[in-house]
């Protein structure tokens, strides 16, 4: 029983090497963050409640974490494409070209890194 517990821990970790995996996690984790950040800001205005004004504040700013979480929801779930211009010039960002560049950089990185100078010895 023991066993199928560790498989599943490393079949889990290996699916993190897909990026939509990682894409899951991220889900997940985020989840899991605006579950407990919930718990905390219930908790942490049940011990405020005899004063409104660090009431209103402590939601005020419960409200400011939540639309930084929503943000991150949209941010995994949406596909994201941004366009724009600057002094007549037009462009246009998509997650399509994003992963190209990233791909293109890791080659690039792996690249130098193989190719670099052995040096031996102490340095000065």
């Amino acid at each position: 029983m023991i066993w199928r517990g560790l498989t599943a821990l490393w079949r889990a970790g290996a699916a993190l090497a897909d990026p939509e995996g990682r894409r899951g996690a991220a889900l997940l984790f985020m989840a899991a963050g605006g579950v407990a950040m919930t718990g905390y800001g219930v908790y942490a205005l049940w011990l405020v409640r005899g004063r409104p004004d660090y009431a209103f504040y402590l939601g005020l700013s419960a409200m400011v974490l939540i639309a930084i979480v929503l943000t991150g929801f949209a941010g995994l779930l949406i596909k994201r494409t941004i366009k724009g211009s600057v002094l007549g010039n037009s462009f246009e960002i998509s997650d399509e070209q994003v992963q190209q560049i990233a791909a293109v950089a890791g080659v690039a990185a792996a690249t130098a890194v193989a190719q670099a100078p052995i040096e031996e010895g102490p340095r000065p």
